[in-house]
């Protein structure tokens, strides 16, 4: 009798780990609601740090500024292996996260006659000389805090607070007229998506998430997927934060991909307990490896773990490309999605 429960408990564990709509389920509330929930309380709160310094202009206001924003990028960086839907479509992911910004072009406008708003800002300025990006140039930068860089940064953090209620009300009350991208996620309103189809833009995401890395960004940085190494091919303005935002972005993957029995790993798991562990250990792996370099030199500058720790930070690298190989060939084919591949998907590196 017991033998015989046991055995239905197992099935049923296994049947219910196997199913896509729990894997889909449990991205929804476990990484997505989490991350697109800090994202859009965290921006606010920035517009109200950088608010603060501007009215204080003191040493203790800019240094909490300058702590609003590592908190708020290494936040923005954990969300970014959920970069699909209305986060890409309404070009959310430009207006709010494009690097590196444009200190050039940042100049010019600051010695232009423009007045700033947010408006002005969202609508007139490029992606370079707005956002995240934008906002570090003038917080961590060595040109003092004027009036007129109050004026534009002000303005900057303002238009980000204001993108950031869009991204919340498309991903949790109402997108395009219709209903909330996470409730058609869940396949719980119309139009509903599909279990596949769900999973196969979150897949998609960390799949693009890693070759963005691989393929452009570290894997140029150390000279791998590029003749020579490219200072600056992994973005990282004065605040000198790539490290720290490496850290986060294989983090957010590793909450995409889940733990639990009812999470894109436990559906893996079911089909593949080889290929989850993989991908379980890679990721741990990765993350510790981050935290080791940025422990010894006491810093999270990408620049100088490139000079100083380039050993450790190619095994990062090879890492991921291992991880981007995985989830595009085992992941996709052990849950029978379909993502979309740009023509960078080979396996370079």
């Amino acid at each position: 009798m017991v033998l015989a429960l046991a055995l239905v408990v197992l099935a049923t564990a296994c049947s219910s780990a196997s199913d896509p709509s729990l894997a889909v389920a449990d991205v929804a509330e476990d990484y997505l609601t989490v991350v697109y929930d800090d994202v859009t309380s965290q921006l606010p709160a920035l517009a109200a740090a950088v608010e603060e310094a501007c009215l204080d202009r003191s040493p203790t206001t800019l240094d909490a500024v300058r702590s609003s924003w590592t908190t708020t990028q290494a936040v923005w960086k954990t969300s970014q292996a959920g970069w699909f839907g209305p986060t890409t479509m309404d070009r959310h992911d430009s207006s709010i996260g494009q690097e590196p910004a444009s200190p050039e072009g940042i100049e010019a406008t600051l010695a232009s006659d423009a007045s700033f708003d947010a408006a002005y800002v969202s609508s007139s300025l490029p992606t370079t000389q707005r956002g995240l990006a934008a906002v570090e140039y003038i917080v961590f930068g060595e040109a003092e805090l004027d009036d007129r860089r109050c004026e534009y940064v002000t303005a900057v953090a303002d238009a980000l607070s204001i993108e950031s209620d869009d991204l919340q009300e498309s991903w949790f009350t109402s997108w395009d007229g219709g209903s909330a991208f996470i409730d058609r996620f869940t396949g719980s309103a119309e139009p509903a998506m599909s279990s596949r189809d769900a999973l196969g833009d979150q897949v998609g995401a960390i799949l693009e998430l890693l070759k963005l890395l691989t393929l452009q960004q570290l894997g140029r940085e150390l000279g791998i997927t590029s003749p020579t190494p490219v200072a600056g091919a992994y973005p990282e303005g004065a605040a000198e934060f790539g490290l720290a935002s490496l850290r986060s972005q294989v983090a957010g993957l590793g909450k995409a991909y889940g733990v639990a029995p009812a999470s894109i790993s436990g559906a893996i798991a079911t089909r593949s307990s080889d290929v989850d562990a993989n991908i379980q250990s890679s990721i741990v792996d990765a993350v510790t490896l981050i935290d080791a370099i940025v422990a010894d030199q006491g810093g999270t500058s990408m620049a100088t773990a490139v000079s100083d720790d380039f050993a450790r930070l190619e095994e990062v690298y090879q890492i991921l490309a291992e991880l981007r190989r995985a989830f595009a060939t085992d992941v996709v084919s052990l849950l029978d999605i379909t993502v979309g591949f740009s023509d960078s998907d080979g396996d370079t590196g």
